[in-house]
């Protein structure tokens, strides 16, 4: 990819560093998105005031889409996807009315990616996921580590993908010789 492609997509990137996805809130007809971010504050212990737009994003072939929530700074959305980790967050407590079949679901929580980067980091772990038990995006790029102590390899592009994969399966193919 070139230089420039790859200076685009990290801008476009960038402007959402202050945007967090809330996924697997199940869409209902009288949604209130207020409401809904008001009870994810509380549930994570943060401060709702710094929430400045909530937006619900449409989901492909009539499956549930994501809920968009735009802080006033980034560290606010560093703040409230390392508070989802430490406490899993189900759909009960985010709806008081959730369907029985969804209540106990996990709700996730995570920085928001462009298309381009989602699809970047969804091939990644198609493609590497057997290889590298860690498969993340972080600062723009694809990281993957293969275990626990193993420094991480870096994917910014498709490219970088198949050559990793390619490099995956010419290793794999030695050791069993």
């Amino acid at each position: 990819m070139s230089s420039l492609k790859q200076y685009l997509r990290n801008i476009e990137q960038q402007r959402l560093d202050n945007v967090i996805e809330v996924i697997g809130i199940p869409k209902a007809k009288d949604e209130n998105l207020v409401n809904i971010s008001l009870k994810l504050a509380e549930t994570l212990n943060m401060d709702r005031t710094q929430v400045v737009n909530i937006a619900s994003v449409e989901g492909r072939n009539n499956q549930d889409g994501n809920i968009q929530v735009q802080f006033k700074h980034a560290e606010n959305v560093s703040l409230r996807v390392r508070a989802s980790k430490k406490e899993a967050v189900v759909v009960e407590q985010i709806i008081s009315e959730a369907p029985v079949e969804v209540a106990k679901t996990k709700v996730i929580i995570r920085r928001a990616l462009t298309k381009a980067n989602k699809s970047l980091l969804w091939l990644a772990q198609q493609k590497l996921r057997p290889a590298y038990k860690y498969v993340w995006f972080q600062d723009g790029k694809v990281l993957l580590r293969k275990d626990d102590k193993s420094k991480p390899k870096v994917a910014r592009s498709e490219a970088d993908i198949e050559k990793l994969s390619a490099l995956t399966e010419i290793i794999g193919q030695s050791s069993k010789r």
